[in-house]
């Protein structure tokens, strides 16, 4: 999965019934966001059940069955499926996200460019770094599988995949803003700076999220490249940081409640852990962009949730995974209480540091006192003096460059935070439906290593005892994860009072509906490519 997209909901003309209520109590509104991330939920859970069952088949070129396909075919199958995969998303997402650029929305409807005409443009555009890209994947798998074991079970190959995969991203993000530049030379009606306008349609960089002088845009095309690899660096980081957790994870062998236990808080912490560096990022590159946000935030969480619900529905013990699904439960409400809590307790403390409650209290008396006059005075010589007023209560407030530096850092904090609160409650219900479509789809896989223990023998691959086993499975998995998906909506529930109580309002985030919901899309998929490629058999048969 490489550095991708974001918005919440798919919501391109709402039908009627589907909107936000206007005036909503406290209840009704958290109701609603939790209406919206189930369905977004639920949408992104199909695309990668359907990826899951893709990534099984292994090669088709064979036309041998699964079980008598070499390790290597069914591996280089395996990277070049996973290659189609991202590439098909990439374009869906930069297709939506030209759509939704603010000048194209800005159009008459019959100037709008259609969907299909976006996703075709941009496909046509990337396919030649498209089949160079998945030539070289394919040079790439049969060469790894010619050495030696070690090697393999290192599994550079999918690290050097999941590169390859990030490059196809760079490559359509130049695409997309070539696309929109033509369409908007061939109509003449998006004038205006034609920079880093549409550059950074998959994850805008963060040198065009800050208040900074615009630089010259690079002319050759290896330039703006480059340009772009760099400020996409970080969602590369992202995802290599969700393969080498996954790869972990898929190697550790759990044999105890305690195992359990100790992985699960470690789990936890590690996400809280990269979840504040991601936050201490944010605030110290000034970035606004809820987008930018979601990519660096969401590709970690939602990797090590799948994670920690595969290593937990693995557990032949049900008491084991039921007492893992409540210490999850609550150990997630007191996460997201604390996290709160402090975002608003560094609030408070930057305004008491910056003494701008006193100063927030006098322009609001001001204000005050300007509108009262504004109401009582009538003759022509007041309307004049309150005339003049408001232009000296604006060049006050413009002297007080420390209130709105506080009021953009506050801005950026409580943004991430909404953003973050907002993919921990999806990357839960993602996390279940991927863990699920691992199991179900690769237990007892001739090709995976999912239903043994890492040091144990592989198990039988006769056909027959291999569907029992898995028909097994998902009876004794399905009503665990009903009940991880009922103590999920009471989590969240609570969370989201518990947020909005401290002024975090995640309806700011439905104005990237479109872009959440591709990027929540791919991010699911990529979550079923990482697993399946780690959980390879890296033998040679």
């Amino acid at each position: 999965m490489a550095s991708s997209p974001t918005a919440f909901h798919l919501r391109v003309q709402p039908a009627a019934g589907l909107k936000r209520p206007r005036e909503s109590s406290l209840c009704l509104g958290t109701t609603w966001t939790l209406l919206l991330v189930l369905r977004n939920a639920s949408l992104s859970v199909v695309f990668a059940w359907l990826a899951a069952f893709g990534l099984s088949l292994g090669s088709v070129i064979t036309n041998l069955s699964v079980a008598k396909q070499t390790t290597m075919d069914f591996a280089v199958s395996v990277l070049t499926v996973s290659k189609f995969l991202n590439w098909v998303f990439v374009i869906a997402t930069h297709a939506a996200l030209l759509l939704q650029h603010p000048r194209v929305r800005a159009l008459p409807l019959a100037q709008r460019p259609g969907a299909l005409r976006c996703a075709l443009t941009i496909a046509w555009k990337t396919m030649p770094g498209f089949l160079a890209l998945n030539i070289a994947t394919l040079v790439l798998g049969v060469l790894v599988y010619h050495l030696s074991p070690s090697v393999r079970r290192t599994k550079v190959h999918v690290y050097i995949t999941l590169f390859l995969m990030h490059l196809d991203t760079i490559v359509a993000s130049l695409a997309t803003q070539s696309a929109f530049l033509e369409h908007a030379e061939s109509i003449g009606r998006l004038a205006g700076p034609q920079g880093d306008a549409t550059a950074n349609a998959i994850a805008p960089s963060a040198a065009s999220e800050q208040k900074q002088p615009r630089r010259a845009r690079p002319r050759s095309y290896a330039a703006r490249f480059m340009r772009l690899f760099r400020q996409l660096a970080t969602s590369l980081l992202a995802t290599h940081i969700a393969a080498a957790y996954a790869q972990f994870a898929a190697r550790l062998p759990l044999h105890s409640q305690e195992q359990m236990g100790l992985f699960t808080l470690a789990s936890v912490v590690l996400k809280v852990l990269l979840q504040e560096l991601t936050r201490h990022y944010v605030l110290h590159r000034r970035l606004q962009s809820a987008r930018v946000m979601a990519v660096i935030v969401g590709i970690p969480t939602i990797a090590i949730d799948t994670q920690m619900r595969i290593v937990l529905l693995r557990a032949h013990n049900t008491r084991t995974q039921l007492s893992g699904s409540f210490a999850m439960a609550v150990i997630e409400v007191l996460v997201r209480l604390v996290k709160t809590h402090i975002v608003h307790n560094q609030i408070r403390s930057q305004e008491r540091a910056r003494g701008l409650r006193s100063a927030r209290a006098s322009i609001a008396q001001r204000a005050t006192d300007l509108m009262r006059r504004v109401s009582s005075r009538t003759n022509g010589e007041n309307a004049t003096e309150t005339a003049i007023a408001p232009s000296q209560g604006r060049r006050r407030l413009r002297q007080s460059p420390s209130l709105l530096e506080f009021e953009g850092w506050k801005t950026r904090l409580l943004r991430h935070h909404a953003t973050e609160v907002y993919l921990d409650m999806l990357s839960e219900y993602v996390a279940m439906g991927c863990a699920y479509a691992v199991l179900i789809v690769f237990w007892a896989h001739p090709k995976y290593l999912l239903a043994v223990e890492p040091g144990h023998a592989i198990l039988s691959t006769d056909a027959s005892m291999a569907m029992d086993e898995k028909l097994t499975m998902a009876q004794l998995q399905l009503w665990v994860v009903g009940v991880q998906m009922a103590l999920e909506i009471v989590v969240d529930f609570v969370s989201c009072v518990l947020a909005a109580l401290n002024g975090v309002n995640m309806a700011l985030l439905e104005s990237h509906s479109l872009f959440m919901a591709f990027f929540l899309i791919w991010a699911a998929v990529g979550n079923v490519i990482i697993s399946a490629n780690m959980l390879l058999r890296d033998d040679a048969s």
